[in-house]
């Protein structure tokens, strides 16, 4: 019969120390970077992934804006509790994004007009 083993943890932002809801969490083999199982975090930045064989797994934990966490452990028949993993913003990858606005031409007064263009093209008309 094969073991089946439980993997838990919670994920927190290493600053504010508050948990991330929604964190991707998955399980690889070592040196093999396809998942095997894996989940997202709770209200409370908890997850729990279950029904694992026996072996040795990377856990990696990733959540947008911050940088991924590795962290490999072995699972032998029992429950494997690693604990807080605390993630860190990636400041390098956050990018300034500028909004601008422009007043659409020959719309007269009470007349609402929304638009929006991408690659040259309006994506919203004048009621049009």
């Amino acid at each position: 019969m094969i073991a089946e083993n439980m993997v838990s943890g919670r994920v927190l932002d290493s600053s504010t120390r508050q948990p991330i809801e929604f964190a991707n969490v998955s399980l690889s083999h070592q040196n093999d970077a396809t998942p095997l199982t894996g989940g997202v975090t709770d209200i409370d930045g908890e997850f729990l992934l279950h029904g694992v064989p026996n072996g040795s797994y990377t856990l990696t934990v990733s959540f947008m804006g911050y940088i991924d966490q590795k962290k490999d452990i072995t699972l032998s028949g029992s429950e494997v509790k690693v604990g807080r993993i605390l993630l860190v913003e990636d400041t390098q990858n956050l990018q300034e994004a500028e909004i601008v606005g422009q007043g659409a031409e020959g719309i007269g007064r009470g007349d609402v007009g929304i638009g929006a263009q991408a690659d040259g093209q309006r994506l919203f008309a004048d009621g049009d």
